[in-house]
């Protein structure tokens, strides 16, 4: 006997979605709309560990500064977590405005 789960979702406009597929998962992207195109940017981060337990997770994230947290190792700031020590920002810019980012090294 073979157990096959279906899982669709709709990804809107302005949603972000993370996905900890685990293994044995087949996945697709396709456009659920028949007039109108699409873009999108999707990013592949491997876990900092093996053998996690499939995970799904999807919300808009309002713009609250001009960097936005999205996805973060511990989901901090309302955004996605992530099993990574990384991070996923969106940087919105309008005119006249700068925008500097202080990075530290981290220890080895």
């Amino acid at each position: 006997m073979k157990t096959v789960k279906v899982n669709k979702h709709i990804v809107s406009a302005g949603d972000i979605q993370r996905m900890n597929a685990g293994s044995g998962v087949m996945h697709c992207e396709y456009n659920a709309s028949k007039k109108e195109t699409i873009k999108f940017s999707q990013i592949w981060i491997q876990p900092n560990k093996m053998v996690i337990k499939p995970s799904y997770e999807q919300k808009k994230i309002p713009h609250r500064d001009p960097l936005t947290p999205l996805v973060t190792g511990k989901g901090a700031k309302c955004s996605l977590s992530l099993i990574q020590d990384a991070s996923s920002s969106r940087l919105v810019l309008t005119e006249q405005v700068t925008f500097k980012q202080i990075f530290r090294k981290r220890p080895v």
